[in-house]
């Protein structure tokens, strides 16, 4: 056969493999928390993202808890322990407690599907007992994807480690991740997947679907990193410029929006504010997930000046996110670690400056004129950046929030981040067990 067939040969058999089934194939979801819940932040925003943008080529069957993050009792309306529709999905809500786990054993057992798709390493019911029951073969074999959802960042590793370092050590000696197929959503998750893991392929889901030279089907198709963008389309929402009032130097309004806990860091956030001249309120938005946490955060803020007024403001749904956000003129989160970051994205969407850990896929961005990117060691330098903001008039802050909304526009990857995301799953539904 001559080389013009056997390359002929080879990019059919690649096509075949990652070519668009002509039935919806059906993807098993597994995650705590989904719609209508947003106090879990960012997964809950990819995966709703992924329906709408998917659900006409895939069917997404999503697996979930019956209630939203810290509530005692469960969505009103929703049944639970049973399919019903819900926008572009069915999807089954399990009680925390043993019939949950049972039903999910069930649903691993019986369920038709094609592919698995979980969306934690560390959650109990929805990552660790799927995974262990797929090693010990008491559920029939189907591809995996596992996306970390920033789980393995070193900020978040380093809350409760032990438990962390004992099940990450328990997975590999059993095999728990043999041929699980991982999702990054950026290059800075990629790398701490390959932290974590150790050395693994890895592929960039942007050009899998496109067969290369030197590509064989098992080597497209075999387990390890694929880096797909989270889905994640920014509203396109403007206040009026100064809807927050005009911006007067001296002053200055500051917000943070994610659960208030450990990884979010507000406990350093609030410090920054020891020494700051000005009138300053800062509004802390989100559920308050991690009680002890709260009030060593209120504690804190009984050190503080009278000019600085800190509040905590509680969750607030997705809808109101970039309207609230468009009252002020800064977003701050210093955090631990951020595997996407949406609520980044929104904050410039919606015209504010943006005041950020250097651990966050969001890097340079005071050469882009937007706000700033620094090292947690160095918390001199955020009280500099506050500084500069304090010291803002409103021609400048103008012209910067409408850098940050522009900058928001320009990097708004939707569309390629759905199609990066098709590629994901065809890969994965190619795959043999």
């Amino acid at each position: 056969m001559s080389a013009s067939s056997d390359q002929q040969t080879h990019s059919a058999g690649v096509e075949r493999a990652l070519g668009v089934q002509t039935q919806r194939p059906t993807i098993l979801v597994l995650m705590a928390y989904y719609l209508p819940a947003f106090k879990a932040g960012g997964p809950v925003r990819s995966i709703s993202g992924l329906v709408a943008a998917l659900g006409d080529k895939f069917e997404f069957k999503i697996v979930c808890g019956d209630r939203d993050l810290n509530d005692s009792k469960p969505f009103p309306g929703e049944p639970s322990g049973c399919w019903y529709k819900y926008d572009n999905a069915q999807v089954m809500r399990l009680k925390s407690n043993v019939s949950g786990v049972l039903e999910i054993l069930r649903v691993l057992r019986r369920e038709k599907c094609e592919l698995v798709y979980i969306n934690s390493v560390f959650t109990r019911i929805y990552s660790m007992l799927p995974m262990a029951l797929r090693a010990l073969g008491l559920v029939p074999k189907r591809p995996v994807i596992v996306a970390p959802r920033g789980e393995f960042s070193a900020g978040a590793l380093g809350i409760k480690p032990g438990r962390k370092r004992l099940w990450l050590a328990m997975a590999k000696s059993m095999g728990l991740f043999r041929s699980v197929i991982w999702q990054a959503s950026s290059e800075h998750e990629k790398n701490d997947i390959l932290r974590v893991l150790g050395t693994v392929h890895v592929r960039m889901a942007s050009v899998i679907h496109r067969p290369q030279a030197g590509d064989t089907a098992a080597s497209v198709l075999e387990g390890g990193v694929v880096v797909a963008r989270d889905v994640a389309e920014v509203v396109r929402f403007r206040a009026p410029l100064g809807s927050g009032g005009p911006k007067i130097p001296g002053t200055l309004r500051i917000a943070t929006l994610g659960r208030v806990c450990r990884m979010k860091n507000i406990d350093y956030a609030i410090r920054l504010f020891r020494n700051i001249r000005g009138s300053v309120t800062y509004d802390i938005y989100g559920p308050l997930e991690d009680v002890k946490y709260v009030e060593i955060c209120r504690d804190i803020c009984k050190e503080l000046p009278e000019n600085v007024k800190v509040r905590l403001m509680g969750g607030i749904p997705h809808h109101d996110v970039q309207p609230t956000l468009a009252g002020y003129h800064l977003f701050l989160l210093p955090t631990l670690g951020e595997n996407f970051g949406h609520v980044v994205v929104e904050a410039m969407a919606a015209g504010c400056a943006v005041l950020l850990s250097d651990r966050t896929p969001w890097r340079a961005l005071h050469d882009a004129g937007v706000g700033w990117d620094l090292p947690l060691s160095e918390p001199e330098r955020f009280a500099e950046a506050i500084v500069s903001a304090l010291d803002w008039n409103d021609e400048e802050f103008h012209q910067i929030s409408n850098l940050a909304h522009e900058y928001a526009k320009r990097i708004d990857t939707y569309a390629i981040s759905v199609q990066e995301n098709e590629a994901l799953f065809r890969v994965a539904l190619a795959r043999v067990e």
